[in-house]
């Protein structure tokens, strides 16, 4: 691991949406190989041979070398290890897991977690039904050298039930602030429940969701057809989407005062401290996006601070500023990088006007 650098891999999987709310989507396929038991319960020889059968099918797409970086899980440092981890899902990995992912596109596939064969895409602005054509393409064409486990009455053979029929799996990220602020989300939790969807916190400290961060998901195949699901998860989105930016314009216009003086605290917070906690800082960053989503605090560098953002938790923080943090150091570090970066995104002086005139 020590030729290939994450930093690609990281910047290309933590950008997010220019949109409010909807951030990012993503498409999973689980695939197995027909004859091999699952990954948790095959022999070290056995996960090798998933491994080169899924390179080798790999190597035969064109532009292969040029386009495609593989990042072995056995070779992996442990910082390494946390990012492929978080970044490409790798869920119960070995040490025969690899990662591969595309140069170019938002795509990555990862052999040996918990299935043979994780195709992954994350996209921000595409639509579901656009990202999961562009899988089907990449995984049909594997199929060409690969023989996938599949039975004409149940569907693809994946190591979760929830999954099995089509092996799909799709999340969307979602910030909602003020519908936290507002306490809806209780209702929309069990609504989305009771229509075998889940909306839940991206990370939980204290019972609160970090950064007003939710994923919204699927959780089960057998019995719906693609088209339906993709067409629901969608429909249920907008309905989520348009919840909260109501929520937003009711939080603005009746508590301004109280929204004036959480804008000018997190800006000042993040520009002055000495050190950040995750959970502290993932709830002013959200504040600040927020904020700048509404229109209340100037729009450039957004990119620049949503990147920002992703990276705040430590297994990320150290590829964002390319050097090795030791966990003790971890919240110094995170506020000085936080410091130096809204240096550059946010004149005081231009940030206090705008907040004073448009809330």
């Amino acid at each position: 691991m020590a030729s290939v650098s994450l930093h690609p891999f990281w910047l290309h999987q933590t950008r997010l949406s220019n949109s409010a709310v909807r951030l990012s989507q993503t498409v999973t396929i689980v695939r197995n190989l027909e004859g091999l038991p699952f990954s948790m319960r095959a022999t070290a020889a056995q996960r090798a041979t998933v491994t080169k059968l899924v390179r080798e099918a790999l190597e035969g797409l064109e532009n292969f070398k040029n386009e495609w970086i593989e990042c072995p899980w056995g070779a992996a440092s442990r910082p390494e290890k946390d990012l492929l981890e978080t970044l490409a899902g790798c869920n119960q990995p070995c040490d025969e897991t690899v990662v591969w992912y595309h140069s170019k596109n938002f795509i990555h596939i990862v052999a040996n977690s918990a299935d043979h064969i994780r195709f992954n895409l994350t996209h921000t602005d595409s639509s579901l039904k656009n990202i999961r054509a562009t899988l089907d393409a990449l995984e049909e064409r594997l199929g060409e050298k690969l023989t996938y486990a599949f039975d004409p009455k149940s569907g693809f053979a994946t190591s979760n039930p929830h999954v099995t029929g089509m092996g799909l799996h799709v999340q969307l990220l979602l910030h909602l602030p003020a519908l936290c602020f507002d306490r809806q989300l209780p209702k929309l939790i069990e609504a989305a429940s009771e229509m075998h969807l889940e909306l839940e916190p991206v990370r939980v400290a204290d019972d609160k969701a970090l950064g007003h961060l939710f994923v919204l998901y699927n959780t089960i195949n057998l019995g719906i057809d693609e088209k339906s699901l993709l067409t629901y998860l969608e429909n249920i989105a907008e309905k989520i989407v348009a919840a909260e930016l109501r929520a937003r314009k009711v939080m603005i216009a009746e508590h301004g005062d109280f929204v004036r003086d959480g804008i000018g605290r997190s800006l000042g917070l993040l520009g002055n401290c000495g050190k950040l906690t995750l959970e502290e800082a993932m709830h002013l960053f959200s504040i600040i996006i927020m904020a700048i989503d509404e229109g209340i605090l100037p729009t450039h560098k957004r990119t620049l601070l949503l990147r920002l953002w992703r990276a705040l938790p430590y297994e990320l923080l150290g590829e964002f500023c390319q050097e090795d943090i030791p966990s003790s150091d971890e919240d110094r570090v995170r506020a000085a990088v936080v410091k130096a970066t809204m240096a550059q995104v946010l004149k005081p002086s231009v940030a206090k006007r705008k907040v004073s005139r448009a809330v």
